[in-house]
């Protein structure tokens, strides 16, 4: 049993298509890619995308549908040969923990398209709307104030939070230098922080609060004589 984690757009387009989740049974005789258009599924031959980059067969697959806009989850080489720590590759993000791009290798699925062009319904957008903006001022005060006496990768907000029962100090300190620079360094993205201001009960207003990252959730690395990473 695995346990992977990837951003990227694909989940918000699955919601918007109408599903919350995907699951897969068994596997193909023939490598295949899954086809989900707002409920239109299919399972379409991918024998022209067997030996292709993950970042290659999302664009091919976009152009064979004649779609910019599908998000796909593909994988590559590493996946299709089962190798153990294959990922599955969706735009910038990837879903690289254990290797799951294997699995998908060997249940003969290269990739995972997906087109929603649907309303995602709230019951109660107001409210929504409401914790949304109070989760975000909560960010201002706890981003900068860390918690004391704890791993750095603890004391902060953000995905680390998600993986408590995990020891990540590894992940995070464990580089060819030796640890990561500067671990007590938690920088809030400005850029991507989005703050709604009165009480809106729009329904699409509140849906794209679904797409939002308030929280950076990634970071740069530097090495002795190479470019920031």
């Amino acid at each position: 049993m695995g346990y992977s984690m990837m951003g990227g757009f694909l989940a918000p387009e699955l919601k918007y298509a109408g599903y919350d989740k995907v699951i897969f049974r068994g596997k193909s005789p023939n490598l295949v890619y899954l086809w989900i258009n707002n409920d239109k599924v299919e399972i379409r031959d991918a024998s022209h995308l067997r030996g292709k980059g993950a970042v290659e067969t999302a664009e091919l697959i976009k152009q064979e549908l004649k779609d910019p806009k599908i998000q796909v989850a593909a994988i590559g080489l590493a996946g299709e040969n089962r190798v153990y720590m294959a990922s599955i590759e969706q735009g910038r993000s990837s879903a690289s923990r254990l290797g799951l791009g294997a699995v998908m290798g060997d249940k003969g699925l290269k990739a995972i398209a997906v087109r929603g062009t649907k309303d995602v319904n709230l019951a109660r957008p107001a409210e929504f709307m409401q914790l949304c903006n109070e989760v975000l001022q909560y960010i201002k005060v706890r981003a900068p104030n860390l918690i004391p006496e704890v791993m750095p990768i603890l004391a902060g907000l953000g995905s680390p939070q998600e993986m408590a029962h995990v020891d990540e100090k590894w992940h995070n300190r464990k580089f060819h230098v030796g640890k990561r620079p500067h671990p007590e360094k938690r920088v809030l993205d400005q850029g991507n922080r989005r703050e709604v201001e009165g009480e809106s009960g729009d329904r699409a207003e509140a849906a794209h609060q679904l797409l939002q990252l308030p929280m950076k959730c990634g970071a740069i690395i530097s090495a002795p004589d190479f470019p920031p990473t």
